[in-house]
């Protein structure tokens, strides 16, 4: 994949963050994942969809590592942005 899209694609990235995850490297993953989701949100904006994609990650991640402070504040902002765009 990485000859088709580049290694700092936010898929080849995505996926990377997806594979550290299960191997059980969730401080990589999490790494990934914020860088992933950063981008997504300068590039794209915060409501495009592919960025609130990566938020979602994120928050999987932050759970699975017990930062639940940090889970559930990007929830509520994801639920907010969510809001906005249906609205």
């Amino acid at each position: 994949m990485e000859q088709f899209l580049g290694n700092s694609h936010p898929t080849s990235m995505s996926n990377l963050a997806l594979t550290k995850f299960h191997q059980g490297k969730l401080e990589e993953a999490r790494a990934l994942q914020e860088e992933i989701f950063q981008k997504s949100t300068q590039t794209l904006g915060e409501k495009h969809p592919e960025t609130l994609l990566r938020m979602e990650g994120l928050i999987f991640i932050y759970g699975h590592q017990g930062r639940m402070d940090q889970a559930t504040t990007l929830q509520k902002q994801l639920d907010k942005l969510k809001g906005e765009k249906e609205g």
